[in-house]
């Protein structure tokens, strides 16, 4: 992955694999029984994953807004994008 990629997308990614590992880990299994691995499980999702994709959701589209309005650089709208002409 490119360093490029890996900026653009990587708070987004680092959310989904925190959701993942809380999961698909062994915390569920363990919450069954457990009031502590529920409540680990529990404040890693509300806490941590939750505000990690908001995050990363205001930061990517807040760095899309900016480019394009103020810097006047960046990709078009997706609504303003020629349908049927390839990229250059």
């Amino acid at each position: 992955m490119s360093s490029a990629a890996l900026r653009r997308h990587g708070p987004l990614g680092l959310a989904l694999l925190l959701l993942a590992v809380l999961w698909i880990g062994p915390l569920p299994a363990r919450a069954e029984t457990s009031f502590a691995a529920h409540m680990v499980l529990h404040m890693g999702v509300v806490a941590l994953a939750w505000q990690a994709l908001w995050v990363a959701l205001f930061v990517t589209l807040g760095a899309r807004l900016f480019r394009r309005g103020v810097l006047q650089s960046g990709s078009p709208a997706f609504w303003r994008r020629r349908k049927g002409v390839a990229a250059a």
